[in-house]
C-alpha cells in the first residue's frame, strides 16, 4: 500500500493493486470533500437561517443529506481497498 491521497508516479505493481490503490485514494478524497461540504452546508443552513430565503435553505439542507450519502460511499470505497491490502481495522 502506498500513499493515501495521491498516486505515486513510479508505481510498478499489478493492475489489481493499482486499481485498489486508486479506490483508496478516491475514497479518501470523496470523504474529505464530503466532510468539508457538510460543514459548509450546516453552517449556512443553521447559522444564517434568518438572512437566507426559503429556497436557499432548502438547497443547503438537501446538500447536507446528499453529502452525507457521498461520505458513506467514500467510506465504502476506502474499506474495500483496505480489506484488499489486508487491513482489519477500519
Amino acid at each position: 500500500m502506498y500513499r493515501q491521497l495521491w498516486m505515486p508516479k513510479d508505481i510498478h505493481e499489478s493492475n489489481e493493486i493499482r486499481a485498489h490503490q486508486w479506490a483508496l485514494i478516491l475514497g479518501n478524497w470523496i470523504m474529505l470533500v464530503a466532510t468539508g461540504s457538510i460543514l459548509v452546508s450546516v453552517v449556512l443552513s443553521y447559522g444564517f437561517e434568518q438572512s437566507l430565503s426559503i429556497a436557499t435553505l432548502i438547497f443547503w439542507h438537501t446538500t447536507t443529506v446528499i453529502c452525507a450519502g457521498l461520505l458513506k460511499i467514500g467510506y465504502l470505497l476506502r474499506c474495500i481497498a483496505l480489506k484488499f491490502f489486508g487491513s482489519r481495522d477500519f
